[in-house]
């Protein structure tokens, strides 16, 4: 058989041994999307709140609007514009909202910062 053609005994397993790798590479690469998309639609829920609380709780009084607003935009998060009252609320749109801080403003100083929850 050298030189010549395989039998067909040979050819068939071969074969068959190219489907079984193209169908492990198929299923290896939708497992990752399928992990990848699962990690970035649920992990804002899971670590979203302790994130927002740890920086909610890092605000000091007496910070600018505008040194919160840097702040801010550093950390993906979403600031409304403050009320007449002075009330803003800063959200994490990764979350839709579910996880909020509360400033209050007198002026353009920030008085306090807190955090809520919208479990």
């Amino acid at each position: 058989m050298r030189g010549g053609r395989r039998p067909f005994f040979m050819e068939r397993r071969t074969d068959a041994i190219l489907v079984f790798k193209r169908k492990n590479l198929i299923a290896g690469i939708g497992g990752l999307l399928l992990a990848g998309v699962v990690y970035f639609a649920v992990w804002p829920f899971i670590a979203g709140g302790r994130e927002m609380r740890a920086w909610c709780e890092s605000q000091g009084p007496g910070a600018t609007l505008d040194e919160v607003r840097n702040s801010v935009q550093r950390q993906g998060y979403r600031i409304t514009s403050p009320d007449k009252d002075g009330h803003a609320l800063i959200h994490d749109p990764r979350s839709f909202g579910r996880f909020l801080c509360a400033a209050q403003f007198a002026g353009e100083r920030l008085v306090s910062a807190r955090y809520q929850s919208s479990d």
